[in-house]
């Protein structure tokens, strides 16, 4: 089944909470934190459900996703993303490393751990994730 968030047909206001809301479907539990909340947040977000599999992209302005240690205890469900940057250019880090992921790249994420990722303005990443567990979700862009 997919899954599709267009924030075009939603009033301003109501924008962040369901970036937040869908990001929560679609992606392992993170803090999502608008680039600047205040301004012209917008999103795409598809999400397709392929078994233990799943398919996500992601396209809007400046956003953060922040995986804590906290977060990975409370789901620490093994799942692993190979993602895309699509547009924009990402920041990474995990385990201490840190790596930019110009557009056109493509990134490795431990699902099941910490991890701080971003793009500043407009920006766009498409990723396929896989858990162990066949009723399982968990992703990053």
């Amino acid at each position: 089944m997919a899954y599709v968030l267009d924030t075009a047909d939603l009033a301003a206001p109501e924008r962040v909470e369901a970036v937040h809301t869908a990001m929560m479907y679609a992606s392992a539990p993170c803090h999502v934190i608008h680039e600047d909340p205040a301004g012209a947040v917008h999103a795409r977000m598809e999400v397709w459900d392929l078994g233990n599999a799943t398919i996500f992209t992601h396209r809007s302005s400046g956003i953060r996703l922040l995986r804590t240690d906290k977060l990975a205890r409370q789901d620490a469900m093994p799942v692993i993303a190979v993602s895309v940057q699509l547009r924009s250019q990402g920041r990474f880090e995990q385990r201490r490393q840190q790596r930019v992921v110009p557009s056109g790249e493509l990134l490795a994420v431990d699902l099941s751990g910490a991890y701080d990722y971003s793009w500043s303005g407009d920006g766009a990443a498409g990723c396929i994730q896989k858990s162990s567990a066949s009723s399982a979700r968990g992703s990053v862009l």
